[in-house]
């Protein structure tokens, strides 16, 4: 089944390429810290973007970073035409906590929520 749904999304953007060769969609997720599991799903993420032709932007930011950052970052992706998709990876760091990830994911635009 996931074969299928990927094969039929990589079909769509080979379609859309061949009519509007400059239309390159691109999946910006934004991680803080290096948790190893947290690694391992946006390393799925990235390989699963690469099979269906989205392009992939991995941002990197330390576990301290503070809320107002990662907002920041969300905006700036939110008016970024490059950017098709964003997903933030939870969770964020531990001074954060779950008011902060709340207002960090209702930042992003409904346009661009791969996580709905």
């Amino acid at each position: 089944m996931l074969r299928t749904v990927r094969a039929e999304i990589a079909e769509r953007i080979k379609s859309l390429r061949a009519k509007t060769p400059r239309f390159q969609p691109q999946l910006a997720i934004i991680q803080a810290g290096a948790r190893p599991d947290s690694s391992v799903y946006v390393r799925m993420k990235a390989k699963a973007s690469e099979e269906v032709g989205i392009k992939f932007k991995h941002i990197t930011l330390p576990e301290e970073a503070p809320l107002e950052e990662v907002v920041d970052i969300v905006k700036k992706l939110n008016s970024d035409p490059s950017v098709s998709g964003i997903l933030v990876q939870l969770p964020l760091g531990p001074h954060i906590g779950a008011d902060g990830e709340r207002t960090v994911t209702e930042a992003i635009s409904p346009e661009k929520d791969v996580d709905g």
